[in-house]
């Protein structure tokens, strides 16, 4: 709902092409710079601490951008929401193994996935409803109430994580997830197919607003909608994930799949394959890693709007991305033949 919310906002009260890129950069760039630590902290810290402390600093922060329009303050409360976030993520996902156990592990992140891409079509419709008939004041105080929701719903964990015997030293680097990653191969394909894929279909939300409010002249409402209507798809395709069991079919899939369902399935090929005191760690880098993508996209998104247009933008992006997926997929088959 916040997104939604500050890019309708942000759209209205500027004139820079950039303005949205820099906003998106701000929801993106908190967990590309705290990875290193926030893995290290999921691995080592209490859990329901850590989600306590995380929701609460989320709605205080969505509740500050109601009271506040100015574009420099708004960047900089995005970016404590999102940093929050960022610590909070991980460790909610690493719990999902100690819930539902190893067997069950793929259906429940399908489930949480499915949910959670459920959650995003329902808070942009209900955020460009609200934008249209309340402002984006109401909005915010709302999308604030739905942490305070994540609070109470952190009251309840009674799981915890099982640490490392010798937990490493807090750091402010993702290298000791990628020396993990490095001693497990297929993560590692996987995860160097994705991210370029991440890359192009990325660089379609610094233009979609434009194509939605400027070329098909859409009302707040109507943006919020739209937004639904592509959240409810992939929401489809995620619970579909839940089926598909083992590493080898779920890497299949994911790589010819849409980013929905590709995002369940690299979820839980994650929690399968890697140990689980190791796994705040290497969630919270491949989060970071694809944030990064997520900023070069929208630098890429914004430049794309200004030399092609918005129309022409999602020809470009549609055609590379279709690329990336089909090379990506070929050179994941060469390495199981390879392997076998």
């Amino acid at each position: 709902m916040a997104l939604v919310t500050l890019m309708l906002r942000t759209h209205d009260s500027t004139t820079s092409p950039y303005a949205i890129s820099g906003l998106l950069a701000c929801f993106a760039l908190p967990l590309v710079l705290t990875m290193g630590l926030v893995g290290s902290v999921a691995d080592r810290a209490d859990s329901r601490t850590v989600l306590l402390v995380g929701s609460l600093v989320q709605a205080a922060a969505a509740a500050a951008l109601a009271f506040t329009h100015d574009y420099a303050t708004t960047l900089a409360l995005v970016a404590l929401l999102q940093t929050a976030f960022a610590f909070t993520t991980p460790v909610w996902a690493s719990l999902l193994p100690l819930v539902a156990g190893t067997a069950h592990t793929g259906a429940l992140v399908s489930l949480r996935q499915g949910l959670r891409t459920a959650a995003d079509p329902v808070g942009a419709a209900l955020g460009g409803v609200l934008v249209q008939h309340h402002g984006a004041d109401q909005a915010l105080l709302a999308d604030a109430a739905s942490f305070l929701a994540l609070t109470l719903a952190a009251l309840t964990v009674r799981v915890r994580r099982r640490r490392a015997a010798e937990p490493t030293p807090l750091s402010l680097s993702p290298g000791p997830a990628v020396a993990i990653l490095r001693r497990h191969a297929t993560v590692g394909v996987l995860l160097a197919a994705v991210l370029p894929f991440i890359l192009a279909i990325e660089a379609v939300n610094a233009v979609e607003v434009y194509v939605l409010r400027d070329v098909l002249h859409a009302s707040p409402a109507d943006y919020g909608w739209a937004e639904a209507a592509a959240g409810a798809s992939a929401t489809l395709g995620v619970l579909l994930a839940g089926v598909v069991r083992s590493t080898d079919r779920r890497a299949q899939v994911m790589l010819t799949s849409l980013l929905g369902v590709l995002n369940a399935l690299l979820f839980a090929i994650l929690l399968t394959e890697i140990p689980g005191e190791q796994q705040g760690r290497v969630l919270a880098a491949v989060e970071g890693a694809a944030r990064s993508c997520t900023l070069v996209a929208l630098t890429l998104g914004g430049t794309l709007n200004l030399v092609f247009g918005p129309q022409g933008s999602y020809l470009v992006i549609g055609a590379v991305g279709l690329t990336i997926g089909t090379l990506g997929t070929l050179g994941y088959r060469r390495v199981r033949t390879r392997a076998a």
